[in-house]
């Protein structure tokens, strides 16, 4: 259980959103988490194989401060360390009930699935599930995001998430991945990326092909990076930005 309090955030409408200082609101919240871990022993060594979080938040300031915008994408900092999906469009006195399940069946593999439950529209407003795994140097995952919320805050989505290659980040020789995000609802791809990477003991070239449709934003683009050992990269692919 964690209780928090935050006063003194004057003009929280005129504040220019830059960093997450800037969505910090007055406040007074508890919060309330439980969290049932399962550990198993692998190769000598004791791991988590398994973990179920369930969470929940309790606003006695429901405008936080004022803060709140009826009928508008409401962002502040105690929606956002919370959850990545936007759920304040008015006063609220509860946070949608947040549950996050992890496995580790092997080694080298991993899921996810996280879904917030919202007892204001008493329904699953938003609904992610991710798996990845490695065989060597073969990768690859698949995951499938849903969001049911309201269309000014979460807009309405179904979209499936598939990404794999070969390689790994700093292997010398070479290497190639892709990654792309399929739309059900508008029947399209709205991203894609495919990267080829060679690395060698001193330096490593990168080329990377991306593929965009998100509303009125429909173009290619094609990004090199040239990075050589203990000195820097140069080149329109930064370096946060590859896969290699």
């Amino acid at each position: 259980m964690r209780f928090r309090h935050v006063s003194g955030v004057r003009d929280f409408r005129e504040i220019i959103r830059f960093d997450e200082t800037d969505i910090l609101t007055s406040t007074t919240e508890a919060e309330v988490s439980l969290t049932n871990r399962l550990y198993a022993k692998r190769d000598g060594q004791v791991q988590e194989v398994m973990s179920w979080q369930v969470m929940q938040r309790r606003y006695f300031d429901p405008t936080f401060g004022g803060a709140v915008v009826d009928g508008a994408r409401n962002v502040f900092l105690s929606s956002t360390s919370l959850t990545g999906y936007s759920f304040i469009d008015r006063a609220r006195n509860y946070s949608p009930i947040i549950s996050v399940f992890r496995m580790m069946p092997i080694s080298t593999a991993s899921l996810e699935w996280r879904t917030d439950w919202d007892p204001l529209y008493k329904r699953i407003t938003n609904s992610s599930f991710i798996a990845d795994a490695r065989v060597k140097q073969v990768f690859f995952g698949f995951g499938h995001n849903q969001v049911r919320g309201t269309p000014r805050v979460s807009p309405n989505a179904n979209q499936l998430l598939l990404r794999g290659g070969l390689g790994a980040p700093g292997r010398q020789g070479w290497s190639a991945g892709y990654t792309g995000v399929y739309d059900f609802r508008l029947a399209k791809m709205q991203f894609a990326t495919t990267e080829v990477t060679y690395n060698s003991d001193c330096c490593g070239l990168s080329f990377q092909y991306r593929r965009l449709s998100f509303g009125t934003r429909n173009e290619n683009q094609y990004l090199v990076s040239f990075a050589v050992a203990n000195i820097g990269s140069f080149g329109t692919l930064r370096r946060q930005e590859r896969m290699f």
